[in-house]
């Protein structure tokens, strides 16, 4: 599966944030960690959409868009993992919520191809 390297909370790049710590589906920097750590030991949750300009907002939707595609193609990753170990498009369509046939038209294209032994990434190996 190809890594994004990319913050799915934050949406910077590893090279921006550094190391990235890694879970089904998503990726996650230090500064992110810190930010909800902060929120579960009673702090306050950073909002920094409070204080951006339109302008900054509109600047930052094509790092919320490649989120969103991060996130699309780890699942894929994952459906093949599903799959890899004997899951049916049945079981697949029940986990998601939707039927077989659509659990397949959307995870058996081309591109979404996995070759069996590659596992998603569960922690950072790099950075």
């Amino acid at each position: 599966m190809a890594d994004t390297g990319q913050c799915s909370f934050c949406g910077r790049s590893r090279e921006a944030c550094g190391k990235l710590a890694y879970g089904p589906g998503v990726a996650i920097c230090s500064d992110c960690t810190e930010n909800c750590a902060s929120l579960h030991a009673g702090g306050v949750a950073s909002e920094p959409w409070l204080e951006m300009t339109r302008e900054q907002v509109l600047e930052l939707l094509p790092r919320i868009s490649a989120v969103a595609a991060q996130v699309e193609q780890r699942l894929a990753a994952w459906v093949g993992v599903a799959r890899d170990k004997g899951a049916s498009w049945a079981r697949v369509g029940e986990a998601l919520a939707m039927t077989r046939q659509s659990a397949w038209e959307r995870f058996k294209q081309p591109g979404n191809h996995r070759t069996k032994g590659h596992e998603p990434p569960m922690a950072d190996t790099q950075g």
